[in-house]
């Protein structure tokens, strides 16, 4: 009799070591949208649904301007909740032109580092992606880089001086000469952006205090080629991670951006317009390409 318990025993931690080594993380994510991207905000969380399913915990949904029958339909999405952004500044969800296309946009996207703030508060970890984005496989390893690293974002091949108007040139003292090579630098992105716990005091908050003051977002016009060239939020976000210390990752065309991870290379496939591969987790601008701005709505599991 005691043998038997002994192998019931050795059965028992073998599987619950098993099990444990094979666990996924929860999954956390966060988006934003108002009326007019409602659509692509949709086929978003079709996206999540059709991928990551089985271990989401939840989609946090801010709004920007969601009618009261959008927001209905939401919350009546599985895993999905909407959220209030608290306003900063009275005017962080106003809409303002941001480029001579007549292009406008809630608060000079000021408002996004207000939700990371507010989502860091909420989950451990989440992983921000932009209402135009589309999930295309699971993304379970780059929640394990947020985990272990406390922060995931991407550059782009843009140097950071189109993007900085001369506010931040002045407040963030890059004219300096131990600061200045910062602005040949690649551009840090905001479309997504992933954040645990270990960031928050050194980088979540600064950036969320910096939205008391609109004057830190505005395109003025001084940056190298004039209005409309800026991105003062990603700008910001630049110029906070490389003066700190912040790594992010390059995002490659087609091939696969490698993240150390505990000693090992994690293969990262991210896809700009016209590089998406069966590999790709993450294509940044799917609100441009109706092959896929369309496509995973039908993947929506609703609250029975």
């Amino acid at each position: 009799m005691k043998k038997i318990f002994k192998i019931l025993y050795l059965i028992f931690i073998i599987n619950n070591c098993f099990s444990n080594e094979n666990k996924k993380n929860d999954l956390y994510f966060c988006t934003a949208a108002d009326a007019k991207y409602f659509d692509l905000l949709i086929n978003l969380i079709g996206s999540i649904h059709k991928t990551n399913f089985e271990n989401l915990k939840e989609i946090a949904v801010f709004d920007l301007g969601l009618t009261d029958n959008q927001k209905d339909f939401l919350q009546k999405i599985e895993k999905t909740k909407v959220y209030q952004i608290e306003l900063t500044h009275p005017d962080l969800l106003k809409q303002v032109r941001v480029n001579n296309d007549n292009k406008h946009v809630p608060g000079w996207y000021a408002w996004k580092f207000v939700v990371l703030k507010q989502a860091a508060e909420m989950f451990p970890y989440f992983f921000w992606v932009d209402a135009g984005i589309v999930i295309l496989n699971p993304v379970d390893n780059i929640f394990d880089i947020i985990i272990d690293k406390g922060l995931f974002v991407g550059n782009l091949p843009h140097c950071n001086k189109y993007q900085t108007i001369q506010h931040l040139i002045k407040k963030f003292n890059i004219n300096d000469p131990k600061n200045n090579w910062i602005l040949e630098k690649h551009t840090v992105i905001s479309t997504f952006i992933g954040i645990s716990k270990k960031v928050v005091n050194n980088l979540v908050l600064p950036l969320y205090e910096m939205t008391k003051d609109m004057k830190n977002f505005i395109d003025d016009g001084t940056s190298v080629n004039g209005f409309g060239s800026s991105r003062p939020e990603q700008a910001i976000l630049s110029l906070w991670c490389y003066l700190y210390g912040f790594d992010s990752y390059e995002i490659a065309h087609s091939s696969p951006a490698p993240v150390k991870l505990n000693d090992k290379e994690v293969p990262i496939y991210i896809a700009i317009p016209w590089h998406v591969t069966h590999r790709t987790q993450i294509y940044l601008d799917a609100k441009s390409d109706k092959h896929y701005n369309e496509k995973y709505k039908e993947f929506i599991k609703l609250i029975e």
